[in-house]
């Protein structure tokens, strides 16, 4: 373990240790926190920019998902395993019947049935009417979301009574009895309809409702939120799922881990959840609670760590690196093997490909990719090869005699600024000027500077769902200034080939034809070097036992699924 970590750690229990918590839920000696006067404090990395989960307001930024799920709820919900569940429908569409018809010309109608007797926050009926607002508004091109999947191929939706909503779609979606918050979202029709029909779409998002004022239907409802500090809830009694056990929680935000970490080591919080833990400050937490098991660390592979490449004309420099040979001659110069023992502790995986770990065609997609294995000597000759000239042992130079500099951007969190030195060390190596640059916790939100890095910008794939993954290259996902900086292909990359590769995978209800897809686009990926796959990365969870409920989660999972279940021990 890095020992400046633990000595910033220690330092920072002692100073807790003497401090007055602001929490009313604190543990007692033994352990408990009295029963008439239990809170549960959840600890995350970052204050989230709204709570809801419609696409339009959902950052690629990192947002804290895991937080914003405890106050939303959806037509489908991925359980701990990542299988979807239905949570507000009686009955979802199934291929082959009425609620789900495909047409000879790829078009289909698929019918949702929404549970009765459902309400949002404030005791208003859920309709299908909310439904419809939530697609108008996604597919409303103001407000930069309506080029995304699966907005881009619904025609529109047409509430059929109050609890049955119709969709029409421009082509078939094999996704559409999987829909999640994030595909689609309702939004209260008697809250936002008539601001939605007569207001800008900037006046729209500006509105309180979407923060401090949220009415959402999830587990939890917003009574308080402190800007900076913390948003606190109280149990629905309406939640689909049933009224959760715990009556209370409040939710903090810690961007800096090893906060994190002292505010659960020091009884100030019951759970660590997103990114609020590095995987140094799990390892550090299982060496605490290893002799006393006062509590339980969780890791789950759940993201692909990866290298962004820049595209766009506007923005790249220099522009050698739009060579494949140079790209390629990056990706054999990192050494992903010192970024697993740096950052995982030697566990883990490294990301030969662009691709998701444990599926049944990975074998054969890894003899089909071209890989790339730490070899500087062969990054050289393709460096040489792609015309720059290197003129001493350590750097390279253009044809026309300028200095070869890139810049990497990655967050200043403590893992990211990590893997981001041991790669610039690694290009160092090679002979490259690098140029660093890490971005504070609120530049990382700002979508538009995560966009125009002149050359490489670290990223995640943010899970490990086969959509998620293979839709960073999409071009209709670039982001840019008309889409408000929405869309995680950030390096604006644009090939009709790959977007042929990624609509079969979107739009086929074969799976054979899903499986050939993925194989075709993974293996143009690695031979175009269009980005650079370093490893699967863990994502750390971390509760203390007097909290039951929280499990580990396959990568596609839901953290927080059955929440309403989670209790204290008694």
């Amino acid at each position: 373990m890095n020992r400046r970590f633990a000595i910033a750690v220690i330092a920072l229990l002692a100073v807790t240790s003497c401090a007055p918590s602001g929490i009313s839920s604190q543990p007692t000696s033994e352990g408990r926190v009295p029963s008439a006067n239990r809170t549960l404090v959840l600890v995350t990395h970052a204050e989230p920019s709204s709570l809801s989960e419609h696409r339009a307001l959902y950052s690629t930024s990192g947002d804290s998902s895991d937080a914003k799920r405890l106050f939303n709820a959806s037509f489908y919900l991925s359980d701990s395993q990542g299988v979807p569940r239905s949570l507000l429908l009686e009955q979802g569409p199934q291929l082959n019947t009425d609620s789900w018809r495909v047409y000879p010309d790829g078009s289909m109608d698929t019918v949702y049935r929404l549970r009765s007797n459902l309400t949002w926050h404030d005791g208003a009926p859920l309709t299908a009417d909310d439904y419809v607002l939530g697609l108008q508004l996604a597919k409303n091109p103001d407000y930069g979301v309506a080029d995304l999947k699966p907005m881009n191929v619904m025609n529109d939706a047409v509430a059929l009574d109050a609890h049955t909503v119709r969709v029409n779609w421009k082509a078939s979606y094999p996704g559409a009895d999987a829909l999640s918050a994030r595909d689609w979202a309702p939004l209260p029709s008697h809250l936002l309809d008539s601001a939605f029909q007569s207001e800008t779409a900037q006046a729209v998002l500006a509105r309180p409702y979407w923060t401090a004022q949220f009415v959402g239907l999830g587990p939890f409802k917003v009574t308080e939120w402190q800007p900076g500090s913390h948003i606190a809830g109280v149990a629905f009694d309406g939640y689909a799922a049933g009224r959760p056990k715990i009556d209370r929680l409040e939710v903090r935000f810690a961007s800096d881990p090893n906060v994190a970490v002292v505010t659960v080591l020091s009884g100030a919080a019951h759970m660590a959840m997103d990114r609020a833990l590095g995987f140094e400050q799990g390892t550090l937490l299982r060496q605490q609670w290893g002799t006393n098991n006062e509590g339980t660390v969780l890791l789950s592979a759940n993201n692909m760590r990866y290298t962004q490449v820049q595209f766009r004309p506007e923005y790249i420099s220099p522009t050698e690196i739009r060579d494949p040979r140079v790209r390629q001659a990056f990706s054999y110069a990192l050494d992903r093997q010192a970024l697993l023992d740096t950052l995982q502790g030697g566990q883990g995986q490294i990301a030969e490909a662009f691709l998701v770990p444990g599926v049944d065609y990975y074998d054969e997609a890894m003899r089909q990719i071209t890989r790339y294995p730490h070899d500087l000597a062969q990054a050289d000759r393709l460096m040489q090869a792609a015309g720059l000239i290197k003129q001493s042992e350590r750097s390279y130079y253009t044809a026309d005699g300028k200095r070869f500099s890139v810049e990497l951007r990655g967050a200043s969190s403590d893992q990211e600024a990590r893997e981001t030195a041991i790669n610039a060390d690694s290009w160092k190596q090679l002979g490259v000027d690098v140029q660093t640059r890490l971005l504070s916790t609120e530049e990382y939100k700002d979508g538009e500077l995560r966009s125009t890095y002149p050359a490489f910008m670290a990223a995640d794939t943010a899970g490990l769902a086969e959509e998620t993954v293979y839709v960073k290259l999409y071009g209709p996902n670039a982001a840019s200034a008309s889409t408000r900086w929405q869309g995680s292909n950030r390096g604006g990359y644009s090939n009709p080939e790959y977007d042929r590769f990624h609509l079969q995978l979107t739009t086929s209800l074969d799976r054979s034809a899903q499986v050939d897809a993925i194989l075709r686009a993974a293996k143009f990926v690695s031979e175009q070097a269009t980005l650079v796959p370093l490893f699967y990365n863990y994502g750390v969870k971390a509760h203390v036992n007097l909290l039951k409920g929280p499990q580990s989660t396959a990568p596609t999972g839901s953290t927080t699924w059955g929440v309403e279940q989670w209790d204290w021990v008694s």
